[in-house]
């Protein structure tokens, strides 16, 4: 089974970074694409820059393309859906997914909602059947205390 994971306009995108290693380290074939960097102002792109993020994600040969999106960046990935979703299964997740999973509904075939790691490794293996997924804390990360 491979993974694909795309960061867009992120790329010291944490989630993908964290989840590209935890599953490499338990032995899944996962890949990484990062989509231009992050202005957090302008989330422009040119129709060749596109194409081309559309190649990259082919050039992997994935099963499974997996998207970390943030919410002003959903109208970009619902066109990544439509551009691919005939040919690989799709998962959101990041703010966007956990926030507003429903929304996601008719363009991915699985949504995680928080932590992903052990709610990727679920469907890697196809262990779960639902679309909706609430991703389980890792027990040995340290989350600091709030200090108020």
């Amino acid at each position: 089974m491979n993974l694909t994971l795309v960061a867009l306009y992120n790329s010291h995108d944490i989630g993908i970074r964290g989840l590209h290693g935890y599953l490499k380290a338990k032995g899944y074939n996962v890949e990484s694409v990062y989509f231009k960097t992050s202005t957090y102002n302008d989330f422009f792109y040119a129709p060749k820059e596109f194409k081309e993020l559309l190649e990259l994600i082919d050039y992997t040969k994935p099963d499974i393309v997996g998207v970390g999106v943030r919410s002003p960046l959903f109208p970009l990935f619902k066109k990544i859906s439509e551009a691919i979703r005939h040919k690989y299964k799709i998962v959101i997740g990041g703010h966007h997914a956990t926030a507003d999973p429903e929304s996601c509904l008719p363009y991915a075939d699985w949504i995680v909602r928080g932590d992903g790691e052990y709610a990727l490794c679920d469907i890697l293996v196809r262990t779960t059947t639902e679309r909706i997924i609430i991703g389980r804390s890792i027990k040995t990360l340290h989350t600091p205390k709030p200090l108020f």
